[in-house]
């Protein structure tokens, strides 16, 4: 499941971007918290069974990137089930 993100999703963004990448690649906090005051509309949080697993931030112009990203994100659930 795909949810549009808010303000009030920083936090969980800040970890997953943390959790995905090396803190050196990883965006900061005070980044994600300016993209997301500018255009909030063009992130969206991934879930599934009611877990946020991760998301896509940046313009929506290609339809075929959800594809991609979903393909991508089932490396990302057994790395973070791994995490646990």
């Amino acid at each position: 499941m795909l949810k549009q993100v808010t303000i009030q999703d920083l936090e969980l963004l800040y970890h997953i971007e943390t959790t995905c990448f090396p803190i050196q690649e990883a965006a900061s906090y005070q980044s994600l918290k300016e993209r997301l005051t500018v255009y909030h509309e063009g992130f969206e949080i991934f879930y599934i069974d009611h877990q946020a697993i991760g998301y896509i931030g940046g313009l929506r112009n290609n339809e075929c990137i959800y594809q991609i990203v979903c393909t991508k994100m089932l490396f990302y659930i057994k790395k973070m089930e791994n995490i646990k």
